[in-house]
């Protein structure tokens, strides 16, 4: 183990920044630890873009501010590596305007198929149904009422579950939406899923013509 101010050991990776602002820490448990904004402001140097998104993502579902987390990076941003622009380039893409994806699944998904060139689609749009209910679509076209549904075990298993999504899907498909879902294993080959909505997309676009 190296000797000095800042011992090092084997079974510990250590990132430190340096120059925060007071109001960039808190304490926990008497440790001062960097604030959700400021570790979204600096992720981008130690982890690609993707895993930054999902950390972006995932703090806006759990209510953290948009305009904090905007503030934050714009004050700390410095030219360099330090990981600044990666949360700044993310937050002015126009592609992530809109609806902050439901789940890591859904937001994966949106950004492959955003990448391949396909319209942008609508993230969690919401349909009425004929019962008064108002269901949720991952990823929608509503031009040609088509969509995706991440289909994860966490929230579609067990019956009672298959059963309601069932139910839904007759009545979306009275209102005249049809719904393809997509398994973890399915996204993981970026072609298959391109290809697939490219031609649901030109296959719906026809019939509502």
């Amino acid at each position: 183990m190296a000797r000095g101010r800042y011992p090092a050991r084997d079974d510990i990776v250590v990132h430190r920044w340096t120059g925060p602002d007071p109001g960039d820490y808190t304490d926990i448990d008497s440790i001062a630890t960097s604030g959700v904004a400021s570790t979204l402001a600096r992720l981008g140097a130690v982890v690609p873009s993707p895993r930054v998104e999902q950390a972006l993502d995932d703090a806006l579902r759990r209510g953290y501010s948009l305009k904090w987390i905007e503030e934050t990076v714009e004050r700390l941003h410095r030219p360099g590596p330090t990981g600044t622009g990666v949360l700044l380039r993310l937050l002015s893409d126009p592609a992530r305007q809109g609806a902050v994806p439901d789940s890591i699944f859904e937001g994966m998904t949106a950004r492959l198929l955003s990448e391949a060139g396909l319209p942008t689609p609508v993230l969690q749009h919401p349909i009425r149904l004929g019962d008064g209910r108002t269901a949720r679509i991952d990823i929608a076209w509503p031009q040609v009422r088509w969509g995706i549904e991440c289909h994860s075990r966490w929230h579609h298993f067990g019956p009672s579950r298959v059963a309601a999504d069932h139910d839904r899907d007759h009545l979306l498909a009275i209102a005249g939406w049809q719904v393809t879902y997509l398994t973890w294993h399915q996204v993981q080959d970026a072609d298959y899923v391109v290809e697939l909505a490219r031609s649901m997309l030109d296959q719906r676009g026809r019939q509502s013509a």
